[in-house]
Formats: C-alpha cells, sequence, structure tokens
C-alpha cells in the first residue's frame, strides 16, 4: 500500500541458545521480581501514562554466563553480544507498551522476553551508548502477563556495580489494535528458511478498540523479497460480532479497490451479504474491546532460487472500517504494523554421528559432520557445552571429524563459502562399562583336613577400563564339620563404574581316609594259657588327627587244646573312619605230666595185692598245671604163678 498510516514495528526476534553455566540471581529462574507496574488509568484519549517503577544500586558483578545463553539480535544499536555476565528482571505488565530505561552502565545490552524461562520469545532489544544509558520501548504488550528483563555488558567480561533501572507501562488509547501476535510454523532454523520451504503463518489480533466507532475491517500481509509471493491455503478468522447476519471475513487475492482514498491491497477483509461482493462499501465485525480475538492463517513459499541472506519478512497491518471500509470517521492512525524477520538460507542442515567415548571420563570420543546444502569449502568450530572451542578448521571440501572428545554435548558451527550458516548439536555418548574379568576362576577343591585347607591368595583381574590388578578373598566360616564341611572363599571386586564382580571357591573338608595302626604282633602257639603273651598297646598316625595307641581285645574261641584267641586293635578317628589288625593266639598243650612209678613189690597172693594208692605217686609234675593222680585200673598179663599186675 502506497499511503498507509506510519506504524511503529514490533518484531518478533530469533532467540539464540548457547551452553554455559548460571547461578543465583544471574539467570531466568532467580530474576528479580519488579511486581506489577503501575496502572496507567483508564483509556480516554492520547497516551496515558503509567508511574515508573525504579530500582537503584544495581550490579552485574559475580552474575555468569546462563545455560543455555539466551540473547537476541536486531536490536537497536546492534546486536547483543553472547556469553555476557546477565542479570535478570520480571515485571507484570498494566499497559500495552513497555519502556525499560538504564543508567549508569555503559554500552549495556537491555532485552525484553515473552513466554517463561526456558522458553522465552525475544519480544527486542537494544544497546546503551558509552555514557551509560539506554532505553527500550516494546508495544504490543499483554495485560497482566509476565515480561522478562535482561542486562549485561557488552563483551563476555564487562560488568557494572552501580546502575538503575526504570520500567513502566503505557497505552495508547488511540489505538484501535490492542493486542496482536503471530506465530510460525516452522520456526526458523539460524534465523533462515531453505530454498523452496513452506512456512504457515497464523496471526491473531487479542482486542480491538472501536476508537471514533472503527470497527475491525481488514489484515493485509505484505512480505519481503526471497518468497515467492503467492500467500496461499488461506483461513479466514471467525466472524466475532453476534449475530453474524451471514457477514463473513474473506481473503481477496487481488485488491478490492479504493476506500477513502487509499488502494487497499489483497488481503482479508470483512464483507456483509447486503453490499455485494466488495468488502470496501460495508463496515467491519463490531467487535470491541479485550475479549475479541480473531486468528487468520496462511502459506508462505520460499523462492526456490536461493539468493543468500534474501529478505525473508513479513509485515502484517490491521485496519478499521474508516480506513478500509464505508466508515468515515478516521481512527486506528498509529496502529503498529507486526514483523517477522528472517533471511534465506542457501545450506541445509548438517548430518551429525558420533562415536561414543570407550571408558568412564576417557576422551576417545568423536563427533563427525557432514555438510548439507551449500557452496564449498566449509569453515567448521565445534564446541563444547562450556562453549569452550574443542576443534576447528576451515576451507575443509567435505565432512569434518572433531577427535578426542569427552562424553558431552558439542555444537558445530557451519559456514559455507557464501557466508550461509548453519548450527547443529550432538551428543557424544559414553559406552556402557564394561564388566571386569578374574583370571583364572578358582576351581572348587576338597581337601582331607582342616590343615590342608590353601592358604588364602590374591585372585588377579582384567578391566577393560582400568589397570589390572588383584584383590585379597576372605573365608566364610566353616560351614558343618571337618567330616564333610564347606568354606565359601570369595574374591570381590568393584571397578570404577560401580560394576562388581564376584568369585566364589567352594573348600569341601572331608576326611576319608582311615587311620593307619602298627604292624600287630606275629601269630603264636603256645603250651599253656598263661603263656599268652600279655596284652600291649598298639600305635597308630592319621592324616588329621594326632598320634596315639590304643589297646587291644581279646576273644576266644571258647574251645581247649587247642583254644584259638584272637587278639584285636581297633581305631576309629573323629571322622568315624576305622582301622583294624588282629594277632592269633593258639593255647594247645601238647605236653604229657610226669611222675615216677611206685616201686615194684611181689607178693605170694593174690589176696596180699595192697589196694591202689595214689598217694604213692608223689613227684607228678605237668607244664601247664598241677596233675592229679588217679587210680585207673589194674592189669594183669593173665598168666599165674608169676602173674604180673601192672
Amino acid at each position: 500500500m502506497s499511503n498507509l498510516k506510519p506504524y511503529l514495528l514490533i518484531q518478533l526476534f530469533l532467540v539464540f541458545s548457547f551452553f554455559g553455566h548460571g547461578q543465583e540471581n544471574d539467570d531466568c529462574t532467580a530474576a528479580i521480581n519488579i511486581g506489577t507496574l503501575s496502572s496507567p488509568g483508564p483509556c480516554i484519549d492520547g497516551v496515558q501514562d503509567g508511574a515508573p517503577t525504579t530500582l537503584t544500586n544495581q550490579s552485574t558483578v559475580g552474575a555468569t554466563a546462563a545455560s543455555p545463553y539466551v540473547y537476541q539480535t536486531g536490536c537497536t544499536g546492534g546486536t547483543m553480544t553472547t556469553f555476557a555476565l546477565d542479570t535478570w528482571y520480571k515485571f507484570t505488565a498494566t499497559g500495552t507498551t513497555a519502556n525499560v530505561n538504564i543508567s549508569g552502565f555503559p554500552n549495556v545490552n537491555v532485552a525484553l522476553y515473552a513466554g517463561t524461562c526456558g522458553n522465552l520469545l525475544g519480544r527486542g532489544c537494544a544497546i546503551g551508548s558509552g555514557g551509560g544509558s539506554a532505553s527500550l520501548v516494546v508495544t504490543q504488550i499483554t495485560i497482566g502477563e509476565t515480561y522478562y528483563i535482561q542486562i549485561s555488558g557488552n563483551s563476555t567480561t564487562d560488568t557494572d556495580n552501580n546502575f538503575s533501572i526504570s520500567v513502566d507501562n503505557d497505552i495508547d488509547c488511540d489505538d484501535c489494535l490492542l493486542n496482536s501476535s503471530i506465530t510460525v510454523s516452522p520456526a526458523p532454523v539460524n534465523g533462515g528458511y531453505s530454498p523452496g520451504q513452506v512456512v504457515t503463518f497464523c496471526y491473531t489480533v487479542s482486542g480491538w478498540s472501536q476508537q471514533n466507532t472503527n470497527w475491525f475491517h481488514g489484515v493485509q500481509i505484505s512480505m519481503g523479497s526471497a518468497w515467492t509471493g503467492a500467500i496461499t491455503a488461506t483461513v479466514p478468522a471467525a466472524t466475532e460480532q453476534s449475530p453474524s447476519n451471514g457477514y463473513n471475513w474473506n481473503y481477496y487475492s487481488t485488491s478490492p479497490g479504493i476506500a477513502n482514498g487509499e488502494t487497499w491491497p489483497s488481503g482479508y477483509y470483512f464483507d456483509t451479504p447486503d453490499a455485494g461482493t466488495d468488502p470496501l462499501d460495508n463496515y467491519g465485525d463490531n467487535c470491541n474491546g479485550t475479549a475479541c480475538s480473531w486468528t487468520f492463517c496462511w502459506d508462505l513459499t520460499v523462492d526456490p532460487a536461493c539468493i543468500p541472506g534474501g529478505d525473508l519478512s513479513v509485515f502484517v497491518n490491521t485496519s478499521g472500517d474508516g480506513e478500509s471500509g464505508s466508515w468515515t470517521s478516521v481512527a486506528c492512525g498509529d496502529d503498529p504494523v507486526t514483523v517477522f524477520n528472517a533471511v534465506q538460507i542457501c545450506c541445509g542442515p548438517p548430518v551429525l554421528t558420533s562415536t561414543p567415548v570407550t571408558c568412564l571420563g576417557g576422551s576417545d570420543g568423536t563427533a563427525t559432520a557432514t555438510p548439507g546444502l551449500g557452496a564449498t569449502p566449509w569453515d567448521y568450530v565445534w564446541t563444547d557445552s562450556g562453549g569452550s572451542t574443542v576443534a576447528s578448521q576451515n576451507n575443509v571440501d567435505g565432512p569434518h571429524t572433531a577427535t578426542g572428545l569427552a562424553a558431552d554435548t558439542y555444537t558445530v558451527t557451519i559456514t559455507d563459502d557464501n557466508g550461509c550458516v548453519q548450527v547443529a548439536n550432538i551428543v557424544v555418548t559414553t559406552l556402557p562399562c564394561p564388566l571386569p574379568v578374574f583370571v583364572p576362576e578358582p576351581a572348587d577343591t576338597t581337601v582331607q583336613c582342616i590343615g590342608d585347607v590353601p592358604a588364602m591368595t590374591n585372585l588377579g583381574y582384567t578391566d577393560d577400563c582400568d589397570v589390572p590388578g588383584e584383590v585379597a578373598g576372605t573365608d566364610a566360616p566353616l560351614v558343618g564339620t571337618t567330616c564333610g564341611g564347606t568354606i565359601t572363599r570369595t574374591w570381590i571386586y568393584t571397578n570404577p563404574c560401580g560394576n562388581t564382580i564376584t568369585a566364589t571357591q567352594i573348600i569341601t573338608v572331608d576326611d576319608t581316609t582311615p587311620p593307619v595302626l602298627a604292624g600287630p604282633p606275629a601269630n603264636v602257639t603256645v603250651e599253656c594259657i598263661g603263656d599268652v603273651p600279655a596284652m600291649t598297646n598298639l600305635g597308630y598316625t592319621d592324616n588329621c588327627d594326632a598320634p596315639g595307641s590304643v589297646v587291644g581285645t581279646d576273644v576266644s574261641d571258647g574251645l581247649t587244646c587247642p583254644e584259638t584267641i584272637t587278639r584285636t586293635w581297633t581305631y576309629t578317628d573323629v571322622c568315624g573312619n576305622v582301622s583294624s589288625v588282629s594277632q592269633t593266639i593258639i593255647v594247645d598243650d601238647t605236653t604229657p605230666p610226669t611222675a615216677s612209678n611206685p616201686a615194684a613189690i611181689a607178693v605170694q597172693c593174690v589176696a596180699d595185692i595192697p589196694a591202689a594208692d595214689p598217694l604213692l605217686v608223689t613227684d607228678e609234675a605237668d607244664n601247664c598245671s598241677v596233675p592229679v593222680v588217679a587210680f585207673v585200673s589194674d592189669a594183669s598179663d593173665g598168666l599165674t604163678c608169676p602173674e604180673t599186675i601192672t
């Protein structure tokens, strides 16, 4: 349009993030709360000023660059410094214009954000003068919402320990447009879009003040030269007035004509059925106040013929029916235009790959960036999460690999030969920590005696992520007895990753070996029981018990002449192992007793033969016992004269 009223430009700035680290009171979440600002008062006409809220003796000394680091581009006076030492403030809005004034801080950077911490939307920024002052004016502020202020120096080290900040809200009562916003999908990457990319815009008007009875009537869209110029997939807003009576918002792809001396471009206009198809000969959508809301959506396409840095800005204007319709009372003369800024990027996003770090705490990871569309050669800069450069190389004709990396998140900035910049992040992880290994694993074993249990030894281990070593074991108490009990011997090692391995050896103590008795005396035969050798103890030895001796026992077969006596020595050790030896003693009296015959006598007659008298034998004797002399019989030779009787 050629003679549109002057507009205050409201920019939606691209917000970049870098990684640093923050501390109390110097990041968004710890922002000093200025509170709800003083109300500008009721809207009558002109600009209604709210009283400023001022904080003095403010300081950035001790601040750090927050993580992630947030800043804006396209500021009044330049671009904010990245990784500056910043402090944060917040306030609740009471008007539609925010005024932020800083004094006493040379070259100060000041920025205003909407949204929430971690999801901030840049609304405007300014770079102060060397004299120590800066002023930032941002319109289209939503009453009741919380806004955040970022203050920093103009370098990564600049601080100030005594500055003042003053914040107030205004309401421009001559504005019909109370508030508006624009959203885009997808959002620009690194501030721009690629050739041929389709972007969906949605523009929302939140509140309309019917100055001089001007009803909301039109939305006009203009754009930078790097778009194709075609507005497609148009979606008009729903009618707000009630009843609608068939009145509609429509999109007009060509100029609808002239109204109030102005040629109006293509755009969205409100049309009423009683006035035909010409939207310029009727009034607007009759809704007044902050509850009114309209949303208009459309698609724009980036020109396929890429021009590096081509203008992809979008301007959205609104008009009342006193401007583009049939109402003749002029108003809405200083309603702002909403501006979206982006550029055409002639390089595509890179493809990133990484190899993990082998071991915890190591630095053998890699990250590789393969550039997308763009003009060769490329310049590469790799930074870690703290913002330190870890690798860089210029004039590379293809991919680039950063080596020797620890586990971290890395940012690569790739600039092609046309100055097109792509920024991407890649995470280098650490492989799962391997388990150490005992070498060799000890085998279970069985021993006879508790004294045979092997001495404790250190067990060696290997670890792919640690030096090899040895660890001492521990023995659990004997379970059971030494006759079949077990001892559990355990070695435990935990590596620096916290991975633990355990080796266990079961030692069984079981005495199954019988004791050994000394050889028994040789078997013997004796004549008399009194000749049986005296009992003696027999010695023994045992593999587990102390040596000793044991007494034997005699068992007779109960017979005589011969009588067999079995003499046995038996020893049973602690575990019940038995050993026994025997000696056989035969008692057999084979020696007859002795005696002298009485003197022979002669008699005349048989009747003169004396009676048998054993007492006549006086020298009877026997080797084993006292003999008894007894008369057995008389024996005659059967002759007469003489007859011999024995």
